[in-house]
């Protein structure tokens, strides 16, 4: 089961470098460089002073990429005001001061070269004196950089979540066919193998039906989608496996308007059929009924299915946990997109679930 991966944190930090340094930092050292080559401030603006903010600003890669995340996954928020503290104290001074070397030495304009000299000044001040911070300008990249730090850092704690979820529900998923693959398999075996002691024409059909759907099982829904009509036969074939064995049995089934195109949730029926077999009245009584219904109606998927119960019978308590994985699936793979109604009245055990698959 593969996750979706979101590329919206990578997005907001190309637009914060892009729109914070190319332009708020730009527009600030543009101003900066106005008051010492006055003269030639006709010139100006000039596009190497972007190249300039973003040098000025790479070390704030560190912090947000490494020492926020090393904090934020460790809970240890009040370290998050030490570190920022020390990236303005100490790494924007080092780092500062090897941008501005770099500039007034392989500086190729004469127009700017006057700022980088008073630029690079000052940075060997700070850093030799520890004083001189221009703060205005650091804390605004503390805000901006910091911001990017949390987005990430949110985005990939959700990510992890949704993995570990998805995780979860495929460990479901495996459990889910591992109960079913014995426990179905040896009641179908035994049902067949009763038909071929007395030579019965539906021996080949019971067998074939029995291998489609332990290659569905096996094979065909291992991934996150599977066809609504392959569903839906393998659904239609489970059921019919059920009146092989119980011969009274009365089985309604019917799907309308099932689409090649839909796409759906892998063995998201089965527990809801499974717990009618397992639970229904004809282990009881010789005439029970189930009814299963599958449709599409204005790209709503309606699956009902009813079995009969009876007072001896405490309809499917014990299979709340195929209940619950189920529950649990549907709100992973159809959130805020799917209703299910479980209701038991007079005699009846009736399963209603809706899904939008527009």
């Amino acid at each position: 089961m593969k996750s979706s991966k979101t590329y919206f944190p990578v997005y907001y930090e190309l637009f914060m470098w892009l729109f914070y340094c190319c332009f708020f930092k730009y527009g600030y050292y543009t101003e900066e460089a106005e008051k010492i080559v006055e003269a030639h401030s006709q010139y100006l603006p000039h596009p190497a002073l972007i190249l300039y903010a973003i040098g000025l600003s790479l070390f704030w890669i560190l912090f947000y990429r490494l020492v926020m995340p090393w904090i934020l996954n460790r809970k240890k928020y009040w370290l998050l005001l030490i570190g920022a503290l020390l990236f303005i104290a100490v790494v924007s001074v080092v780092s500062n001061y090897a941008i501005g070397f770099l500039f007034k030495s392989f500086n190729t304009d004469k127009i700017l070269q006057p700022f980088y000299n008073s630029e690079f000044d000052i940075y060997r001040f700070r850093l030799q004196q520890f004083k001189g911070y221009s703060l205005e300008i650091l804390f605004s990249d503390l805000i901006a950089f910091s911001s990017i730090g949390f987005m990430r850092f949110a985005f990939e704690n959700e990510q992890k979540k949704k993995i570990l979820e998805q995780q979860n529900i495929q460990l479901q998923l495996d459990t889910l066919k591992a109960q079913i693959n014995p426990h179905f398999l040896f009641n179908t075996l035994n049902t067949i193998y009763g038909k071929s002691l007395v030579n019965s024409s539906e021996t080949p059909e019971a067998i074939l039906r029995l291998s489609d759907m332990m290659r569905y099982i096996l094979y065909e829904s291992d991934t996150n989608k599977v066809s609504l009509e392959k569903e839906v036969i393998f659904i239609e074939n489970f059921l019919m496996m059920e009146k092989q064995r119980f011969a009274d049995m009365q089985l309604y089934f019917s799907a309308h308007n099932i689409a090649e195109q839909i796409q759906i949730a892998p063995l998201i029926f089965l527990p809801f059929a499974e717990n009618t077999v397992k639970h229904g009245a004809q282990h009881y009584k010789s005439d029970a009924i189930i009814t299963c219904n599958i449709s599409i109606n204005k790209n709503q998927l309606l699956f009902m299915i009813e079995n009969e119960v009876t007072e001896n019978n405490i309809n499917n308590k014990t299979g709340c946990v195929g209940l619950n994985n189920v529950k649990a699936r549907l709100q992973l793979y159809y959130p805020g997109k799917h209703k299910l109604d479980i209701v038991e009245t007079n005699g009846l055990y009736r399963v209603n679930l809706v899904i939008d698959v527009s």
